[in-house]
């Protein structure tokens, strides 16, 4: 029985390593589970936060876009201001005979404001809306009044005198519109209000 000893020893010896081996491997698996799920979890985290920051960057792109927009159409809005004062300014050269074709150029250059109009209605507040429409009609106003402050007939003194008036009247009040569309236009940029004048 002694030739036999140490087979059956080896055998034991075989079967205990064979057991720890097995014992190992399953804690090994339920470790590498546990270490597959927590990196699954931290996986979709990440993709939860970036998500988030990508959503983010997003709407600051759009909000900058929006604002650009927006700054541009009142700085354009300001430019036929600018535009149309200009040749009001020149309403002394007007006669009869030319006032009629210098009011069809100012309301020409007038036809671009509701182009730009409608991108402050599209992404811009009601204030700076009813502000843009305020200058509007205030520059069509004013070029009314300074073509019919040119007498196309002999008109009364008294009457000539009421339409300057309008026309001076108007006039002020274009630059009255401005400072307010201009105001309106920081609070919806988010700009500080400086107010000049």
């Amino acid at each position: 029985m002694t030739a036999w000893l140490p087979l059956i020893s080896s055998v034991v010896v075989v079967v205990a390593l064979s057991l720890t081996i097995v014992a190992a491997n399953r804690s090994h698996r339920r470790a590498i589970t546990a270490a597959d799920e927590r990196a699954a979890t931290a996986l979709e985290a990440a993709q939860r936060t970036t998500e988030a920051t990508h959503g983010a960057a997003a709407g600051r792109d759009h909000d900058r876009w929006r604002r650009e927009k927006v700054l541009d159409a009142v700085s354009d809005i300001l430019a036929v201001s600018e535009e149309v004062t200009d040749r009001l300014d020149r309403r002394a050269d007007w006669s009869a005979d030319t006032v009629d074709e210098a009011e069809s150029q100012i309301l020409q250059t007038l036809e671009r404001l509701p182009v730009m109009v409608n991108v402050i209605r599209l992404l811009a507040d009601e204030a700076l809306l009813e502000e843009c429409d305020k200058l509007g009609q205030a520059l069509y106003s004013v070029t009314r009044a300074a073509a019919a402050s040119v007498a196309r007939e002999p008109i009364a003194f008294d009457e000539h005198k009421k339409l300057i008036e309008h026309y001076i009247a108007s006039y002020r009040a274009i630059q009255a519109v401005e400072l307010d569309l201009v105001a309106a236009a920081r609070t919806e940029l988010g700009a500080t209000l400086v107010r000049v004048g």
